[in-house]
């Protein structure tokens, strides 16, 4: 028998299609392929619950939340800046300035242990690591989408370390004199 006949009589396994931009592909033992369709609800809800859970684990289990902050921001940048579809720059740009500010609140108030001065400088330190790789992935997404005028583009560009100052401006000390046992 030739390969096609052996492949249409079900004898082996069909060659796997091609999987659309946005779907994960799973094949069963009864080679029915499942498609989960990763909208931009999924991908942001996903994003928003590695948020949670850090700052659940950084609660109740003190300093490793606070070690996985770099970790966390690098995840949720690459989840909103590369698998979330037709969603303009500048959203991007707000939605992970709000996820990250959501997680340094959240370590700033709910984590684990006395919070004092030198605890708010490893806050910041760890805070700080995660945000340069967080800003070139959120910029490399930015510049590789050519639908967009180049003043959206630098507008884009700049709103995320603008909304970052802005923020560590005026909430720079939270949660100082908190302790959690």
């Amino acid at each position: 028998m030739l390969g096609w006949q052996i492949r249409k009589q079900g004898l082996i396994a069909p060659k796997p299609a091609v999987v659309p931009r946005g779907y994960a592909s799973c094949w069963t033992n009864y080679n029915k392929e499942i498609k989960i369709e990763m909208t931009n609800g999924n991908t942001l809800l996903i994003a928003f619950g590695i948020v949670i859970l850090n700052i659940i684990i950084d609660h109740l289990f003190a300093p490793i939340g606070l070690i996985l902050t770099p970790i966390i921001l690098i995840i949720v940048s690459f989840l909103i800046a590369f698998q979330t579809y037709k969603i303009k720059p500048i959203w991007k740009s707000i939605l992970t300035f709000g996820l990250v500010a959501l997680h340094d609140i959240g370590i700033k108030l709910y984590g684990g242990g006395s919070h004092d001065i030198e605890g708010q400088l490893w806050v910041h330190m760890l805070l700080f690591i995660g945000l340069f790789p967080t800003f070139g992935i959120l910029l490399t997404s930015i510049l590789r989408d050519g639908n967009e005028s180049v003043l959206n583009l630098v507008i884009s560009a700049l709103i995320f370390p603008i909304l970052i100052f802005t923020y560590l401006h005026f909430f720079s000390e939270l949660g100082i004199g908190r302790h959690y046992w």
